[in-house]
């Protein structure tokens, strides 16, 4: 049995969605497989929701793409038409404005210190984005903060340490 992190996934898995089921590309060290995951349920209806629920799941960590097998979408797009290719060509235009390109692979204490402070632009994997304490159980944890005498100064130790770490 192996398991993988899904924090830099998107550096060695590649998924495909289509109907009930999925299809991992895994490349890890020149080596790659696939694997095909199939959903059951009482019908086909249920099963192309067991599959939906977990690829809204998966998207949270990794891109999904929608499987397209009719071999007209395989083909190459004509020049003459709107396609990806005059996307790319209107790419370096928004370049200044586009976001950062999400971080790949793990990520030093450094510049995540960098990033929590505000000193450098990186887009995180959406794996750091993921909250494990329910919205109502945050909000009470806020409020307690809020309300502690003691908070600000918890929050400027926190940042002298996090410019303790980026120094490292």
């Amino acid at each position: 049995m192996e398991g993988f992190s899904l924090l830099n996934a998107q550096s060695f898995l590649k998924i495909q969605h289509k109907s009930d089921s999925l299809l991992f590309n895994i490349t890890i060290k020149g080596e790659s497989r696939l694997i095909r995951l199939q959903f059951d349920g009482s019908s086909q209806a249920e099963a192309v929701g067991f599959c939906s629920k977990a690829v809204q799941r998966l998207q949270d960590y990794v891109p999904v793409q929608e499987h397209l097998s009719t071999p007209a979408s395989t083909a190459p797009s004509d020049p003459a038409e709107p396609g990806p290719s005059i996307q790319q060509q209107q790419a370096p235009e928004d370049a200044p404005r586009a976001a950062p390109a999400v971080a790949m692979g793990p990520l030093s204490i450094k510049h995540l210190s960098q990033y929590f402070l505000g000193e450098r632009e990186l887009s995180l994997p959406m794996a750091y984005h993921q909250c494990t304490l329910p919205s109502g159980d945050l909000e009470a944890l806020l409020r307690l903060c809020l309300l502690d005498s003691g908070f600000p100064a918890f929050v400027e130790e926190v940042e002298k340490k996090l410019k303790e770490l980026m120094q490292e």
